[in-house]
């Protein structure tokens, strides 16, 4: 694949910022994804650390949205 090289980490913070509309669970992107559960939940919470991610209605069941994207 086209991914060889980079860090799991990157790839689950390009991961969570494409799939993050709101629609999507963190199990979701995981999945879809490859990467571990563990992993694309850490690249959540820096994201929304760094304010690029918000949580969105379900959060405590893994859901986020993109800030100043998606419904809501």
């Amino acid at each position: 694949g086209g991914y060889q090289g980079i860090p799991k980490e990157q790839l689950a913070l390009l991961w969570v910022l494409s799939l993050s509309t709101g629609e999507e669970t963190l199990l979701e992107i995981a999945d879809k994804s490859g990467l571990d559960f563990e992993t694309v939940r850490e690249a959540a919470r820096t994201l929304a650390a760094t304010d690029l991610l918000a949580p969105y209605g379900g959060a405590v069941q893994g859901e986020i949205k993109r800030r100043g994207g998606g419904a809501g």
